[in-house]
């Protein structure tokens, strides 16, 4: 490319009635003009014609290597019934390693032979599959195994629940297949693992994926010596290897974040994450000009309210209230091995990033944070999902400097499917953006792909009609946010989360030249028609054009 490029009338989010020039050098925006001003530029001029320009879309809680991995396993997203759950899998063949993988099934459209007819491993066998199978839901958090599966792992009646899971087991204590949070790690542990060619394709397809949806960065939410009960368990400390070795040899075209995981779904210790960040050694912060940063620590504290593992305040439907999946034997216990987890990533100078669904988990989590923040230093610790604050939740978070990740497209894909759960009230107020942006928190939205697609547009647009799969918006429900709000949240959130608001995320001279042209002008105060409609023409990431034309 030209040492320089302008981009001439073009429209930017923040002002779309009028028209700009932006020039872009040396990997950064150079200079922002208004087009009126008709300012001679040096190199190459790109008319636009009003088409709009945004910074690139950092999706700053994305699963790349496990989302990587599902585009070669057997696609259960469709299933919306037993009937066509199995009638999927009976055209499913084993890999080379003689096992079936299959991704992104819903227990809520599933009927089984198990405890409250939630499904099992018999649904494997109706579809004339012998082959030891494994297949994950979509949320990440339960794990469909066949007896096949089960044998090789050598889990029966008598193997024990392992610590922050559970193993669905009948009246006779017989396991059904179906594994909970950690004890999916029983059967994955034993399923040859992908081939470093495999891994490395894996993650150069998902960047490719990426870069065609205007996604200039991602943070990979989980890889290390945990990840074996994550997802398909592919995200080890290979995958953490050939990120390493991608950058290193500048074959990584895309800012990207790694969160280590020491203790998988269920089981955080401090133990663990003390020994494992001693022999990773320094965080490795993203700096400008670079791919790579490495510097956050993944915590899972709890699990999913639709398998009633999420800590809540309040009972589910049976009358429990979930705990949280880490170390401990009693909520007391856990309590106090969270404040060593969160104490021992704070005082290394890392970055710690909290799965909590329940509010429970969150207050908990908000408040060892606030502990270890008596020295005086924020470092950007923030929950994920975080799906029900209270006013009091957020009022400390927002004092505290405590950020939310949270999954708009994930809150749809689920509709009504918490309601019998939590009761109506309490489910549909999940993700109170609106409260959370008047409080001043820290915000950004992701996709958690492959759990839903890495498509923002979709996100932003879902965030702001708040309706869901299964039931229209309510022209009453306050928590809405403007389609600008949700673009920043995917923009200048990502940076935020990530420590790099200060060169990335925003069109502005001097900040990285990481950009997205889509095909036509933005109406931002419509319903997300138009963007949902727009495409995108051309990504740039540090000045250079990575997918599409910046022509015609």
């Amino acid at each position: 490319m030209p040492s320089q490029i302008t981009f001439r009338n073009v429209s930017l989010a923040q002002s779309p009635s009028t028209l700009f020039d932006v020039s872009v050098r040396a990997g950064q925006i150079a200079a922002i003009s208004l087009s009126s001003e008709r300012r001679a530029r040096e190199g190459e001029n790109f008319d636009l014609h009003g088409r709009t320009l945004i910074a690139g879309i950092d999706d700053s809680h994305l699963h790349l290597v496990e989302m990587g991995r599902a585009f070669t396993a057997v696609d259960l997203r469709s299933a919306e019934s037993t009937e066509r759950f199995v009638a999927t899998l009976r055209s499913a063949l084993p890999e080379k390693n003689g096992w079936i993988r299959g991704q992104g099934w819903d227990i809520t459209s599933l009927k089984g032979d198990g405890p409250e007819q939630r499904p099992t491993g018999a649904l494997i066998a109706e579809a004339g599959i012998n082959a030891p199978t494994v297949l994950g839901d979509f949320t990440g958090h339960s794990t469909l195994v066949n007896k096949s599966a089960l044998t090789h792992a050598g889990i029966d009646a008598h193997t024990p629940d392992p610590i922050g899971g559970r193993i669905d087991r009948d009246s006779d204590g017989t396991p059904t297949g179906l594994l909970f949070e950690s004890a999916s790690a029983l059967v994955l542990a034993k399923m040859p693992p992908p081939s470093r060619a495999d891994l490395r394709s894996a993650i150069m397809l998902g960047v490719e994926d990426l870069l065609s949806r205007g996604i200039t960065a991602f943070t990979e939410p989980g890889i290390g010596p945990g990840a074996d009960s994550l997802l398909g368990g592919a995200a080890g400390e290979e995958a953490l290897a050939i990120y390493q070795d991608l950058a290193e040899s500048e074959e990584l075209p895309i800012r990207t974040t790694l969160m280590l995981l020491f203790s998988g779904l269920g089981g955080s210790n401090v133990k663990d994450i003390a020994s494992g960040l001693e022999n990773f050694g320094r965080a490795r912060p993203l700096l400008p000009h670079a791919f790579l940063g490495i510097d956050q620590v993944k915590i899972f504290a709890d699990g999913v309210p639709r398998s009633r593992t999420s800590w809540m305040k309040e009972a589910y439907d049976d009358g429990t209230c979930g705990h949280m999946t880490i170390e401990g034997s009693s909520d007391d216990e856990r309590l106090r091995e969270l404040d060593l987890i969160v104490h021992e990533i704070h005082r290394r100078g890392w970055q710690a990033g909290l799965h909590s669904t329940g509010d429970a988990t969150s207050e908990a989590i908000i408040e060892s944070i606030i502990r270890a923040q008596k020295d005086g230093r924020t470092s950007g610790h923030y929950l994920i999902h975080g799906n029900y604050l209270s006013e009091s939740n957020m009022r400390r978070m927002s004092e505290a400097g405590i950020g939310l990740n949270t999954n708009p497209l994930i809150r749809w894909m689920v509709g009504q499917g918490n309601d019998a759960k939590l009761g109506i009230t309490r489910a549909r107020a999940n993700q109170p953006l609106r409260s959370v942006l008047d409080a001043g928190i820290p915000l950004a939205l992701s996709s958690d792909a492959p759990v839903s697609e890495p498509d923002w547009k979709r996100i932003v647009v879902t965030a702001h009609r708040r309706d869901l799969r299964d039931l229209e918006a309510s022209p009453n429900d306050v928590q809405k946010i403007s389609l600008l709000d949700g673009l920043r949240s995917m923009t200048e959130g990502g940076a935020r989360q990530n420590r790099t608001e200060g060169w990335r995320g925003q069109i502005q001279e001097g900040f990285a030249a990481d950009l997205v042209l889509l095909d036509r002008q933005i109406d931002w105060n419509d319903d997300g028609s138009s963007l949902l409609e727009s495409k995108v023409q051309a990504t740039m990431v540090a000045g250079e054009c990575k997918y599409g034309s910046l022509e015609g």
